[in-house]
């Protein structure tokens, strides 16, 4: 098979800053875990560039409401990993704007089922993680979002709880 036709995933240190910059140029760019990581809010401010994104961890970083709105351009994005944030309510609207997301874990966040109506219009969103999290209840996700399961998986992104490396 081409190489061309292959997405990179790549690993990083655990502190990052303005130092995930060269990174938006490459093409080939299509699953970049931040998890774990001390990314900083410069680093944050460069992920509005990674527009190619296909599968974006941030879980266990220092995400909150207003970073979302960074993601809104990442409209490739199919998996989203925001366990373990400072997420609520409040920043849910950011995500309206990724139609092609499937994957989401919102565990271990400020989430509640107030929040889940505005993942309502993200029509490929088939799988939700919701641990530990005030939404976490089987019939407001099914009344709410009829389509979407909820994960199992206790890491679906395996982007928490270990080191990240350059690979």
């Amino acid at each position: 098979p081409s190489t061309r036709s292959r997405a990179w995933r790549v690993r990083l240190p655990l502190c990052l800053g303005a130092g995930l910059r060269p990174l938006v140029a490459s093409p080939r760019l299509g699953v970049l875990p931040l998890g774990c990581s001390k990314v900083t809010s410069a680093g944050l401010a460069s992920l509005g560039g990674f527009t190619r994104l296909e599968g974006l961890g941030l879980s266990q970083t220092g995400m909150t409401d207003d970073d979302l709105s960074i993601l809104a351009g990442m409209r490739r994005l199919k998996r989203l990993g925001l366990a373990d944030t400072e997420i609520a309510d409040r920043g849910l609207p950011h995500l309206q704007q990724l139609a092609n997301l499937e994957t989401l874990d919102l565990s271990n966040t400020w989430i509640s089922e107030k929040g889940l109506i505005h993942l309502k219009g993200l029509p490929n969103l088939n799988e939700l993680f919701l641990r530990n999290t005030k939404a976490n209840t089987s019939n407001s996700l099914r009344v709410l979002l009829p389509n979407v399961q909820r994960g199992r998986d206790s890491d679906p992104f395996g982007d928490r709880n270990r080191r990240m490396s350059l690979e």
